[in-house]
């Protein structure tokens, strides 16, 4: 045994190769058959999650147009909508509430003290009161209110919430709109002016009627008392004292009739003998009268530029300013003050511009609801018997005889501005009158 020690040993094995792979050959099979099953698992998982990938994106494409759809009517009805969670504090609102409060989502944060800084000074303790009885759990009513947006026009605006109480939302929600109602409201106001112009108009109507029967009769009694008593004056001697009083009755007589014609001028009855006027002789012919009448205490001044002349009746503008620096001689008294009568040019660069006739005063001004009514027959704030309330309805007769119109601006305790414009006459017009 020792001696094979000495020998080397190499021992060869041997397999044929057949016999070597046929193992292998039987695994190949398998493996491709799981790689094959793997394969069509992968598919089917991929295909699935694609499909589940094109469902999300039709959702997210509907949820899209869905919001794009809402934020649409939200802007076409002028309403946005919030949502407040009251137990967190957390405020969501839509784009059309920012744009309703004048606002970019980005630079502000949707909750009370946005909002409550932009509500208007007169209108901030109403809404605190109905957004305190809202997280009360009260019901409310919708309520309007002012917003001024930051570049300073107002808005109005109505608001309707409603509180809903789900644990599964985090408490207490409340969920509302803000609707701008500015134009429904100016639509409102205009409906009721021209109701109100209707109104006015009505009364004309019926004072023109009354007044144009009543100036008829009296013209016909004035005439044969103008037409007697020049007559009888004219067989008396110059010195005779019942001439004298023949005279001052004819002279009375002739104011009357100038009263009638004004009256039959204002009921629409009589037509109005219309000529090229020089506006400011007009003027300064009334005030040289008018000086005469006006309290001391009162400061009468006047400014007048060379304007060019208008086409009117000289008698009725003389009356309309005649009866304006009364009336705003009656609003000062008994205290001192001023009144300022302006005649200027405006629109100087038109081709056919106005005059502008101004009175001016200091009295005790008007407020608005007073200003609205100051053209209605029969409307005075006067005392009985200082007024009848037809003044200002016969000049703005006589204004709007004439193709102008007339602007009021007053407040109480800061006295009342009146400007009454009147067309410069056209060049058509200036041959003829000539």
């Amino acid at each position: 045994m020792i001696s094979l020690l000495l020998y080397q040993l190499v021992v060869l094995a041997s397999a044929a190769r057949s016999e070597v792979l046929a193992s292998f050959s039987d695994r190949k099979y398998a493996m491709l058959g799981t790689a094959a099953l793997l394969s069509l698992i992968f598919a089917a998982v991929a295909a699935l999650q694609l499909r589940r990938i094109a469902r999300t994106r039709r959702y997210e494409i509907a949820l899209k147009h869905s919001n794009e759809k809402l934020a649409r009517a939200q802007r076409l009805a002028t309403i946005g909508c919030f949502e407040h969670n009251v137990t967190t504090g957390v405020a969501e609102w839509s784009d059309e509430m920012y744009h309703i409060l004048g606002l970019e989502p980005s630079d502000a944060i949707p909750g009370r003290d946005t909002l409550i800084a932009l509500i208007h000074p007169e209108d901030r303790e109403h809404f605190e009161e109905h957004r305190n009885r809202e997280i009360a759990g009260i019901a409310t009513d919708p309520f309007e209110y002012r917003v001024v947006r930051s570049d300073g026009t107002e808005r109005v605006v109505r608001r309707e919430s409603e509180i809903v109480f789900d644990s599964d939302l985090g408490g207490m929600r409340r969920y509302g709109t803000l609707q701008d109602i500015t134009e429904l409201r100016l639509a409102e106001q205009r409906k009721r002016d021209l109701e109100r112009k209707l109104l006015h108009s009505q009364k004309l109507e019926a004072l023109g009627t009354l007044a144009g029967g009543i100036a008829h009769d009296l013209n016909n009694t004035l005439t044969p008392i103008m037409a007697l008593s020049k007559l009888t004056a004219r067989r008396l001697a110059h010195d005779d004292e019942l001439r004298s009083n023949l005279e001052t009755i004819f002279a009375a007589s002739e104011q009357a009739r100038d009263l009638v014609r004004r009256v039959l001028s204002f009921s629409r009855r009589e037509e109005i003998a219309k000529v090229i006027v020089s506006p400011g002789a007009v003027v300064i012919d009334a005030m040289s009268l008018l000086r005469a009448t006006v309290p001391s205490s009162i400061q009468l001044t006047t400014r007048i530029d060379d304007v060019p002349s208008i086409f009117a009746d000289p008698s009725q503008i003389h009356q309309v300013i005649t009866n304006l620096v009364t009336n705003a001689a009656q609003a000062i008294e008994p205290n001192s003050g001023a009144i300022t009568v302006i005649l200027e040019r405006t629109s100087e660069f038109k081709p056919s511009g106005e005059i502008r006739l101004s009175v001016v005063d200091t009295g005790k001004g008007m407020d608005e609801d007073t200003r609205r009514r100051i053209f209605e027959p029969f409307f005075t704030t006067k005392d009985v018997g200082q007024g009848t309330g037809l003044g200002l309805s016969i000049i703005e007769g006589i204004v709007s005889s004439h193709g102008g119109r007339i602007e009021v601006a007053s407040e109480p305790g800061k006295g009342t501005r009146f400007d009454i414009y009147f067309p410069i006459a056209s060049a058509s017009e200036t041959p003829a009158a000539a």
